[in-house]
């Protein structure tokens, strides 16, 4: 029997939902009131590929979110999170944990300077959790830059005011992260710009289109835009 798209179990199990919860009060991810806003929280490293520390620092003090490669010994721990990182504006947290045979989505969203500006819950039925474990287990989507070497991927070009997309799975203690920096970008190319990424670089233009149509359908479940005034790609059909 042919297996159905992530956007196709996505609209069934919306049928699903066994529980829905927002928060009037910013709460963290404990359940305590969300600590004061960071004023003067730095706009970290802008490359896909995150200092470590940095990106520890930005999780602990800008998302109150905990490190997940940090829990890879938590036996039975799944989970699988999106994190939207914008050189300016809103940023999105999502955390998708599986909690007895259900999906737990965690919503989060942050002014620019790291104020909790919304959180709430949804929880999906088990027909969710085969879908998250089918779609961001394949390579193509936790680990799109696979094919490219160390150095071709520090060669990936910038996008001005774009954003950092993050994709975490934490599933039978092995850890993925696959940080990419403004990934839908590279949909809008021109066969000529193509042409000339590939003479300048060596290599040609990494197809990330599985990549984004996947985290675009992630974030689909919260309900929410990646940024409701500036920056909000919408979801494509899969090519």
């Amino acid at each position: 029997m042919k297996q159905c798209s992530f956007a196709v179990w996505v609209g069934l199990s919306a049928l699903f939902v066994t529980n829905f919860s927002i928060s009037a009060e910013p709460k963290d991810t404990i359940g305590k009131p969300a600590s004061r806003p960071i004023r003067d929280a730095p706009f970290f490293a802008k490359q896909a590929k995150e200092d470590a520390e940095n990106w520890r620092m930005y999780l602990k003090k800008f998302c109150r979110e905990p490190d997940l490669e940090s829990l890879k010994s938590e036996k039975g721990l799944e989970v699988y999170r999106f994190i939207y990182q914008p050189c300016f504006h809103q940023h999105l947290c999502l955390t998708a944990k599986v909690v007895e045979k259900k999906v737990v989505l965690e919503i989060r969203r942050f002014s620019e300077k790291g104020k909790l500006e919304l959180s709430g819950s949804l929880e999906f039925d088990d027909q969710a959790v085969e879908g998250f474990r089918r779609e961001f287990g394949r390579p193509e989507i936790c680990d799109p830059l696979r094919g490219l070497t160390d150095s071709q991927r520090d060669n990936l070009p910038m996008v001005l005011d774009g954003a950092t997309w993050h994709l975490e799975t934490l599933r039978d203690g092995k850890y993925t992260h696959a940080a990419l920096y403004s990934p839908d970008a590279f949909e809008s190319l021109t066969k000529e710009e193509r042409t000339e990424f590939k003479r300048e670089r060596g290599f040609d233009v990494p197809d990330l289109r599985e990549f984004v149509f996947s985290c675009l359908e992630f974030v689909s479940h919260s309900g929410l835009p990646l940024d409701a005034v500036y920056y909000e790609p919408m979801p494509r059909a899969r090519k």
